[in-house]
């Protein structure tokens, strides 16, 4: 969490203390509400307590991912939603209200939710309360580490019961002290930490070793090309194109006519893997796959793009050489395609991958476009400063031989 010199940013939740006689312990899980197996739990769970805990949801519920999130919480006796709220203004009024961070998600489970460090786990140390995280995750290495807050065993009523059932005030209060014990900088970074960041940077060099071999990886701006391929040599090969889509209503129908002149002379297809769009995007899929047999629509139902590439190649990767990943919102060379091949065959790779340039259009986007493209918001990646022609252990997705990509077990 970042946290910059002023009153607002420097105020601090109330000292954490168990409740009053009678009152309910709270559990807050504020923030990016997307996980329904979360909700269900935390319901069921202040249920089986009877009421000795509450649970007092902030944020903005992400509603394609419940049946009815406002009518479910309704009639919940023990859970509440108090709208979304300020950051970093309201930080301390809403976590002064609380006992216990929820710093669980599941929403992709065995992926993203296994490793990441959600804001709220530093939000809510940064203020005292008690985080609660699931065995096996990043976020409980990072709280076993530092010997603070709660892990449960198990992702289920039983396992929260077994932890917080026994709770006593002398026991929140030890919790609360390990937290307090911590440096403040493992929560927050301030001006000095940016500057020191900076500076870090500043001394990474661009220059790729001498021993590397300026060949082989096609960029979008190559400062060399391969002669150019027959006609013969392309279509002697052939190619499985696969854009992972989510409500790209407005973008999808024109990326695949800018990709329809590649699909000939690459003896290619296309693959519209949706990942549950509401927008219109399935339908717009559904005519395009109608009007074309080259372009063909898939559902994916785990909704994640690694996902929708992984069942693209098992279900319709038989018999194409190459996969092409492209992003439903991305632009590309007309030529794009055509040169990931010619620069596969030339080379023998079994991987080509490509540099990348953030484009913004709104004032926002075009200050997150600067940070992204700039030394500190890539860290001088290669693939991100328009670095071309040569071997690389990474790069933005581009092709991969399908061989090789079943070899490594896919995404």
């Amino acid at each position: 969490m970042l946290e910059i010199d002023g009153t607002v940013e420097r105020r601090t939740a109330s000292p954490a203390e168990s409740p009053p006689p009678g009152a309910p312990w709270k559990i807050g899980w504020f923030g990016a509400l997307r996980c329904r197996r979360s909700l269900a739990l935390l319901a069921e769970f202040s249920r089986k307590m009877e009421g000795r805990f509450e649970i007092v949801l902030r944020g903005r519920p992400a509603y394609s991912e419940f049946d009815d999130f406002d009518g479910f919480v309704r009639d919940e006796p023990f859970m509440r939603f108090e709208g979304a709220y300020r950051n970093p203004e309201d930080l301390a009024e809403i976590y002064g209200e609380v006992h216990f961070t929820w710093a669980i998600d599941y929403f992709e489970e065995g992926q993203n939710s296994a490793w990441l460090l959600p804001n709220r786990l530093y939000e809510g140390c940064r203020h005292g309360r008690i985080p609660i995280a699931m065995k096996g995750t990043e976020t409980a290495r990072f709280l076993s580490v530092r010997s603070i807050g709660l892990v449960l065993e198990g992702a289920d009523v039983e396992s929260l019961a077994t932890v917080l059932g026994p709770l006593t005030p002398n026991c929140y209060a030890d919790a609360a002290e390990r937290i307090s014990r911590c440096n403040p900088g493992s929560w927050v970074f301030d001006r000095t930490d940016c500057e020191a960041l900076v500076r870090q940077l500043a001394t990474l060099t661009l220059q790729a070793p001498q021993t590397v071999p300026v060949v082989a990886m096609a960029g979008f701006q190559p400062q060399r090309r391969w002669i150019s391929m027959s006609s013969d040599e392309l279509t002697s090969t052939s190619s499985l194109i696969v854009i992972p889509c989510l409500n790209e209503a407005s973008h999808i129908e024109a990326l695949i006519e800018k990709l329809r002149p590649s699909l000939t002379p690459l003896n290619a297809r296309v693959v519209i893997a949706d990942g549950g769009s509401t927008d219109g995007t399935r339908e717009i899929a559904r005519r395009l796959a109608t009007e074309d047999p080259r372009v063909l629509f898939l559902d994916n139902p785990k909704r994640i793009q690694s996902a929708a590439v992984n069942r693209a190649v098992a279900e319709l990767g038989a018999g194409s050489d190459y996969l092409i990943r492209i992003d439903a919102h991305g632009t590309y060379p007309d030529d794009y395609c055509e040169r990931l091949v010619e620069d596969a065959l030339a080379t023998g790779a079994d991987s080509v991958v490509v540099a990348m340039q953030t484009v913004g259009f709104s004032t926002f986007q075009k200050a997150t476009a600067f940070a992204q493209n700039s030394k500190l918001g890539n860290g001088g990646s290669k693939h991100r400063t328009g670095a071309v022609g040569h071997w690389a252990e990474h790069g933005h997705h581009a092709l991969m031989r399908i061989e090789a990509f079943k070899a490594v077990g896919g995404l």
